[in-house]
C-alpha cells in the first residue's frame, strides 16, 4: 500500500523475530498497520503563513489539569501583539468589578440559546446553572485585529 503524504512507518512496529529471516518489516505486517488512522505519528512542519492570507484559529484541547489554561495564558503574555484570547459570553450576573466586554459578554439566557439555535457559538457548556460559550463573532473580532485567536476547551 501506499503511504499517505506525511505520514512515516515505525520500524517499532514490525521487529524482527531472528536475524536468519531478512524478510523486510514492511512485508511482515498486515496491511492495515499503516494506515491513516493507526499512524504512530504524523509529521509536523512549521506553517509559514502567506502575508495576504488572514491568521488561524489556534484551540488548545484537554481535559482539566493538565494545563491548557497555563499554556494559552503564556502563549498571550509571550507575545500580546500577536495572540489574543476570544471574550467569551455568559449568562451569570456581572460582577461590580467586571467591565461588559471585557471579562465576559454578560447575555440572558434567552440570548445565549438563540445563538446556540442559530450556530453563532464555537463552544458552550453550563457550569453552576450558568451557560459560558465563545462565539463565532468573538473570534472574528480577534481575526479582524490582525491577531491569531487562541482559545482553550474542556472535553466533556
Amino acid at each position: 500500500l501506499p503511504l499517505t503524504a506525511g505520514f512515516r512507518r515505525s520500524m517499532r512496529l514490525c521487529r524482527r523475530k531472528s536475524r536468519t529471516n531478512q524478510q523486510s518489516c514492511y512485508a511482515r505486517c498486515p496491511s492495515n498497520c499503516y494506515s491513516t488512522l493507526a499512524a504512530p505519528y504524523e509529521e509536523v512542519v512549521r506553517y509559514h503563513r502567506h502575508p495576504a492570507d488572514r491568521n488561524r484559529l489556534i484551540i488548545l484541547v484537554g481535559p482539566a489539569g493538565v494545563g491548557v489554561n497555563e499554556l494559552r495564558r503564556r502563549l498571550i503574555a509571550s507575545n500580546p501583539r500577536e495572540f489574543q484570547s476570544a471574550i467569551p459570553h455568559t449568562t451569570r450576573v456581572q460582577k461590580s468589578y467586571e467591565m461588559n466586554g471585557r471579562e465576559y459578554h454578560y447575555v440572558s439566557k434567552e440570548t445565549f440559546e438563540n445563538m446556540v439555535y442559530s450556530h453563532r457559538m464555537l463552544e458552550y457548556g453550563e457550569y453552576k446553572g450558568y451557560l459560558y460559550g465563545t462565539s463565532v463573532d468573538a473570534v472574528r473580532t480577534v481575526l479582524d485585529e490582525g491577531k491569531i485567536c487562541v482559545i482553550d476547551l474542556e472535553p466533556q
